[in-house]
């Protein structure tokens, strides 16, 4: 490097020092925020496609299997719970 060039590394240098860097920062933000919420926008998929890497399949039981209109709640509760909570249901219906 000669003299010259020296001088103008030297000249960056001390401009450099002299930025407020925090005013930088303060102008910057509003991009900075727009560009990582757009970004999570779009990738953003709430694990719909996590699969756990050690399970290959799945098996329900038939209790989960069934549709709600199909169960009924007072056989599952007098198996269950016993005639206590039918007893409990009467009184307070």
């Amino acid at each position: 490097m000669n003299s010259k060039e020296n001088f103008i590394m030297q000249d960056i240098m001390m401009q450099l020092k002299q930025i407020d860097y925090l005013e930088v920062l303060r102008i910057v933000q509003p991009i900075i925020v727009y560009y990582i919420t757009s970004r999570t926008l779009t990738t953003y998929s709430l694990h719909s496609d996590y699969k756990p890497p050690k399970i290959s399949k799945v098996f329900l039981p038939p209790e989960l299997t069934v549709e709600h209109s199909e169960v009924d709640t007072e056989r599952v509760a007098a198996q269950i719970y016993g005639e206590h909570i039918l007893n409990f249901a009467d009184v307070m219906i």
